[in-house]
């Protein structure tokens, strides 16, 4: 339990931490500057140690039927793992079943980028590499989209729930670790008012489970959707950050289903 509550927490606060950052650089974040985001994010995405919580408990008690009611129907789905592509503005993640399209306002990190942020040193990499990767128990970063001001955008991380938490890797307690611990994994990047709670979103009459989370920064605030989708042994988070819930929602309208 306490590893899977430490990555996908990790995971979590990673991804916040690209909007928090541009709060306090004067707006100068963008895709453009991938490498040096990677550099302040790696010593502010190390939380402590979590105990167990009633939430966390809640999660383990839930039902695999239950858990399939808001994921995608895994046997439609690939079996061997995928990493998603670049189409134009738009990512495609069939691993998962879902596409996302950005803005024009937006830009995609490339490849290099990418894998600076995950910590990946390596010229090339195929789908073999990314696979021993997550199964390591190691996050993968593999979408990030923003726009020039760095307050809006996009990401997607992935990770090998088994890896980390066995028999008890299912959406819920995914999410539930997601919204453990983040709190305290934002505090060393000075973060506060961190607030969590659970929802769900509708795309093409499908529920999904997501997470909203609420943060502040130097009296700015971000808010932030994580979405969650499974395949196998597999957990993506699809992560949209605006600085205002009007923005957030219409990212949320890139979102397709395969």
């Amino acid at each position: 339990m306490r590893a899977l509550t430490k990555a996908v927490s990790v995971a979590a606060s990673v991804v916040l931490s690209f909007s928090l950052i541009a709060c306090g650089s004067n707006g100068s974040a963008s895709t453009t500057d991938a490498d040096s985001t990677e550099a302040q994010t790696t010593s502010m995405t190390e939380p402590e140690e979590t105990t167990d919580t009633d939430q966390d408990a809640d999660a383990k008690d839930e039902t695999k039927d239950t858990q399939d009611e808001d994921t995608q129907d895994e046997d439609t789905l690939p079996t061997e793992f995928e990493h998603g592509t670049i189409d134009g503005n738009t990512y495609c993640m069939p691993f998962f079943g879902f596409t996302y399209s950005i803005g024009d306002d937006l830009n995609f990190a490339n490849d290099e980028q990418l894998a600076a942020l995950s910590g990946i040193v390596s010229d090339t990499l195929d789908n073999e590499d990314y696979t021993e990767y997550l199964e390591s128990g190691q996050i993968l970063i593999d979408m990030y989209a923003a726009d020039a001001t760095g307050y809006n955008n996009v990401n997607v991380t992935i990770l090998n729930g088994e890896s980390v938490g066995g028999e008890n890797a299912t959406v819920e307690f995914v999410r539930a670790g997601a919204a453990e611990g983040l709190e305290e994994s934002l505090a060393n990047a000075g973060v506060t008012n961190v607030k969590t709670s659970n929802s769900t979103v509708t795309i093409q009459g499908k529920e999904l489970l997501s997470l909203d989370v609420e943060a502040t920064k130097e009296d700015r605030t971000i808010y932030e959707r994580m979405i969650f989708f499974k395949n196998r042994a597999y957990f993506g988070e699809l992560v949209l950050a605006a600085p205002d819930e009007a923005t957030l929602t219409q990212m949320s309208d890139g979102i397709t289903l395969l």
